[in-house]
This record gives C-alpha cells, sequence and structure tokens, in this order.
C-alpha cells in the first residue's frame, strides 16, 4: 500500500513538471511571436511610408511637368507647331525631274528632302508627348485643332524611302523615335500615326481621362475619315467597352450609308466584333448591285457567308439574271459549292454552268470544278449526292474529251471512297492521277487556258483561287 502512494506522489510531480514545461515553451513562443509581430509592424509601417514619400513626390514631378516656365511648351503653342509643317510629299515637290511629275511619279531621293521629313515627324513625336503629359490641360488646345479641319500628312507607307544617314526600313520601323508612345491596340491601330488628326486621337486615347474619352468620341462623331473614325472607337473601346460599346456602333452604323464598298467591307469587321445582331441586319440589308447594276462580288459574298443556304434562293436569282458575266456566275457558284449535292438550285446553277462552257473553258474550267468538289468531300452523305449528281449530269457527244474523262474519273473516285471508307488510300489515288499523266494533262490544259485568257485576268484568278481552296 505505501509502495503504491509512493508511485502516486510521483506522477502528480512528473505531471507537475510537464505542465510547468509546457506553459513555459508556450509562453517563449507567445514572446517571440509578438517580437515578430511587433518587428513587422514596424516594417510594414516604415514600407508604407516609404510609399507615400514615393507617390507624394511622384505626384509633385507630375504637377511640376506641365507647369514649367516655357511659353513654346503651351499646348497652343505645340498645336500651332503643326500649322508650319508640310505634308510628306509636299517636301519632295521641287525635288522631282520634269518627266516624272508629268507621269505622276515622285520619287523619294533626295537626302535634304528625306531628312527634313524625318525631322518633322520626331518634332511631331516631341509634341504628342508633350501634349499626352499635360493631360486635360491639352483638351482645349486639341478640340480646336480637331474641329479646324487641318490636318498634315506625317508619314507615308506607300512611299517610303529613308535617308541614308537614318536607321529606317518598312515595315517594321526602327527608329530613335519612341514607337511604343502609341501602344497598339487588339485592333492593329499603327505605331506611328499617318497624319496629325490621328496622332491627336492616338494622344487622346493615351490620357484617358473622362473628359478626354468625352473629346474622343466627339471628334469620332465628326470626322468623316474611316481611319480617324475607327482609331477613336477602338481606343474607347480599349478603355470603356461597357460604357462605349452602343454609341461607337452608333456612329459606325451612321456612318456606313456614306461609305464607298471598300470602306463598308472594312467598317463590317469592326461592327460585327461589337455585335452580331447588328452585323447580320446591315448584311442581310445588303443589296450587292450598285446604281448601273452591276455586281459587287464582295457583298455578294459577304451576304452569302452570313445568310447559309437560306440565300440560295438570290444566289439562283442572280445567277439567272440575263447581264451576269461568266466570271460572276463562277464566283456565284462558288459560294454555294457546299450546298451542291444537297440543294436543287445549287444543283441547278452549277450544271447550268457546266452546261453553258464551251471548248478549252468546259475542259479547265469545268475539270476544275469537279475534280476539286470531289476531292474535297469527305461525309458520305455528301459523296453520294454527288456522285448522284455526276451521274446525270447532261453531257453532250461534243464535249471536250478532257472534260469527259474528269467526269469518269471522278466518278470512279466516289464510288471507290464511298465503298472504302476511312479505308480509301489517298496516296493510291494521287498515284493513280500521276500514271494515267491526268495531272500532266491538267497543268497543260491550265498553261493552254491561261494564253488564251490572258486579257481576261479577273477569271484567271478567280479560277486559280477556286483551285486553291476547294
Amino acid at each position: 500500500m505505501k509502495k503504491f502512494y509512493i508511485f502516486i506522489i510521483l506522477c502528480v510531480i512528473a505531471f507537475g513538471l510537464t505542465a510547468a514545461f509546457i506553459a513555459y515553451i508556450r509562453h517563449a513562443n507567445e514572446e517571440s511571436l509578438a517580437r515578430q509581430e511587433a518587428q513587422w509592424s514596424q516594417e510594414k509601417a516604415e514600407i508604407l511610408a516609404e510609399l507615400e514619400a514615393l507617390k507624394i513626390r511622384m505626384d509633385e514631378l507630375k504637377t511640376n511637368v506641365p507647369e514649367q516656365d516655357s511659353p513654346e511648351l503651351e499646348p497652343k503653342a505645340l498645336i500651332a507647331r503643326f500649322r508650319e509643317m508640310k505634308d510628306w510629299i509636299e517636301l519632295f515637290g521641287d525635288t522631282v525631274d520634269p518627266l516624272s511629275k508629268i507621269r505622276g511619279i515622285k520619287p523619294l531621293t533626295n537626302e535634304i528632302s528625306k531628312t527634313k521629313c524625318h525631322d518633322q515627324l520626331e518634332e511631331s513625336f516631341f509634341i504628342f508627348q508633350g501634349l499626352q503629359n499635360q493631360g486635360d490641360k491639352s483638351l482645349d488646345a486639341i478640340r480646336d485643332y480637331l474641329t479646324s479641319g487641318d490636318n498634315i500628312v506625317l508619314y507615308d507607307y506607300s512611299r517610303y524611302v529613308a535617308p541614308s544617314n537614318r536607321t529606317y526600313t518598312i515595315p517594321v520601323v526602327t527608329t530613335n523615335i519612341p514607337l511604343n508612345r502609341f501602344k497598339r491596340t487588339v485592333y492593329n491601330i499603327d505605331p506611328v500615326p499617318e497624319t496629325s488628326r490621328l496622332g491627336l486621337i492616338y494622344t487622346l486615347g493615351s490620357i484617358k481621362t473622362p473628359a478626354a474619352l468625352e473629346l474622343l468620341y466627339q471628334s469620332m462623331q465628326s470626322s468623316r475619315n474611316l481611319r480617324e473614325i475607327i482609331s477613336a472607337g477602338n481606343f474607347l473601346l480599349e478603355a470603356d467597352k461597357g460604357s462605349f460599346a452602343q454609341p461607337v456602333l452608333a456612329v459606325y452604323k451612321a456612318y456606313f450609308p456614306v461609305c464607298d464598298r471598300e470602306e463598308q467591307n472594312s467598317l463590317l469587321a469592326y461592327i460585327k466584333r461589337i455585335s452580331e445582331k447588328d452585323f447580320n441586319e446591315i448584311v442581310q440589308a445588303l443589296t450587292p448591285f450598285d446604281e448601273d447594276g452591276k455586281l459587287s462580288m464582295d457583298i455578294f459574298s459577304l451576304k452569302m457567308d452570313n445568310l447559309g443556304e437560306a440565300g440560295i434562293p438570290f444566289a439562283y436569282e442572280t445567277f439567272n439574271r440575263p447581264d451576269v458575266t461568266l466570271t460572276e456566275k463562277i464566283n456565284i457558284v462558288d459560294t454555294v459549292r457546299k450546298f451542291i449535292g444537297s440543294n436543287e438550285q445549287a444543283n441547278s446553277m452549277f450544271t447550268n454552268l457546266l452546261d453553258g462552257l464551251t471548248g478549252l473553258d468546259k475542259d479547265w474550267i469545268g475539270s476544275v470544278f469537279i475534280k476539286n468538289i470531289t476531292e474535297n468531300t469527305k461525309e458520305k452523305e455528301k459523296q453520294q449526292q454527288f456522285l448522284n449528281l455526276l451521274s446525270n449530269l447532261p453531257l453532250k457527244q461534243d464535249d471536250p474529251s478532257f472534260f469527259l474523262e474528269t467526269v469518269e474519273l471522278m466518278k470512279e473516285t466516289l464510288t471507290q471512297k464511298i465503298e472504302q471508307g476511312e479505308n480509301f488510300d489517298e496516296k493510291e489515288y494521287q498515284h493513280k492521277l500521276i500514271s494515267t499523266e491526268y495531272s500532266n494533262r491538267m497543268s497543260q490544259k491550265y498553261g493552254s487556258f491561261t494564253v488564251m485568257r490572258y486579257s481576261n485576268t479577273n477569271l484567271v484568278n478567280t479560277v486559280m483561287q477556286i483551285r486553291g481552296e476547294w
């Protein structure tokens, strides 16, 4: 019994010592953590103090930039420098020989003039940077210039020649000018503004204050230059797409009717980026015929791409117009090619196109159409549809032999593709074309066709495009 009490006493002592040791360790850890927290708090306070001091210093420097006692750096004085400049090409007017002037050629060969042009370009960047540094204080001067209608061509990409003592190259521009001052947007704005007005638009896009963006929008509304409108719109969308998407879209849509065909094609791409719905509405309302009834294939193709199979009746009607040319018929059939075999009107346009061809036209154009559709028809259902179309093709006794050979060869190829499916050997098929010299004869036909049709460049280019894309 005595031993038991001794054991109990020893256990109590051991427990007490353990508890005391644990308490000691906990206390030591708490003190260490408190010291570390105090040290961290002090370091944090010091860092925040340094950051605050730097911020104050930066604000002072920023504030002091436009406050320099230099009248020549005032926004109005900077803008006035543009009115002393000359257009890029104007600087070369007196250096062109008389014969070149008669021909309308202005070769940029005079070293002094080249140097002046690039000095002027460098000065324009100095002006843009000075205006950007002064922020909203520059807006009145910029507004006055933009509303005045004044504009200077600072840089002409199409006529670029560098002076021999400068390191300028195109299309990658390498200069001592800070070209990244006006960074590219996702819409690929040129880093070097071609005109003073574009440069000021870039400047407003770099300032980015609410007042600058408002002026940018105003300039976009009043401009009648597509480059300026698109550039301003890009900057506004980049700055605040949520607020400016609809206003920018409204300007694009208002300007669209007064564009020429080429500008409309470009503007539609920007409209589509903002609103697929508005893009579709505009495209579906477009007429591909101008005032003289001439067909614009760019607009027609765009309309057909948008409408899909629903546009085939319109394409059919256009194909059967009495004034449609062979080139236009080729393009029209090209726009519905993925529906050939499955759509009756598409089939009719295809067969009527072939039926209307004669001689070398049928040998070459007809063979190219049939061969390319056959080789690029992958789905089994489409292959069967096109095989049925070729099998019912209205052939004539006087049809060129190479055209007839192409029809039979492609019918055989389609039959093999349908029967063999994924096991169809493409290499064996190409080897067959080579072994029968079909490919060589196709090349010869192309050569004869090109010589015969050399005066009809559009037709040759169209056929070449079809041959490359199908």
